[in-house]
């Protein structure tokens, strides 16, 4: 089970005998983010006609035992690079931006060293889809308010990014 909307899940294998060193995932954006929106500086029309170029970092993990310098600052770079490429290749469309969500209690160092920026933090509220009832098969989105803010950091994959995402 991957998530809602679109999903790519990568694993970090070590070249050398296969092993497994960890993974990450790309997903569909989150449909609003104060931060990112007005940092991108594009209106209500041009964020729903483009929200599909843009990623989210949802998972990124590498195992507890896993002891390689700069592994995560080389892995989101590979990322950035690849990300895009199976993006196209899944979805049709292109990728020009991925964004994630880190708990504030991490600062976010391998999101800092492979040049991503940070753009803030989030209100501190949660989406979440649940049924209305076990029967009725209806669902009811609503935001809650969790007072957990995560740092907002994104990447720009493309020179021509805004003018991609403004348009």
């Amino acid at each position: 089970m991957g998530g809602v909307g679109r999903y790519i899940r990568f694993y970090i294998k070590n070249s050398d005998d296969g092993q497994i060193l960890g993974c990450l995932s790309l997903g569909s954006a989150v449909l609003t983010c104060a931060a990112r929106d007005n940092w991108i500086g594009w209106n209500r029309q041009q964020r729903i006609r483009n929200l599909g170029k843009l990623a989210n970092n949802r998972r990124f993990l590498i195992l507890p035992n896993v002891r390689i310098p700069n592994l995560a600052s080389r892995i989101l770079s590979l990322l950035c690079k690849d990300g895009p490429r199976e993006w196209q290749s899944r979805y049709g469309g292109p990728l020009v931006l991925i964004e994630t969500f880190v708990e504030s209690k991490h600062p976010g160092s391998c999101y800092k060293a492979a040049n991503w920026i940070l753009l803030g933090e989030t209100k501190g509220f949660m989406h979440v889809v649940s049924e209305i009832g076990q029967t009725t098969g209806k669902k009811v989105s609503v935001y809650l308010y969790t007072g957990d803010k995560k740092r907002i950091f994104v990447k720009p994959l493309r020179r021509s990014w805004k003018k991609e995402l403004i348009a």
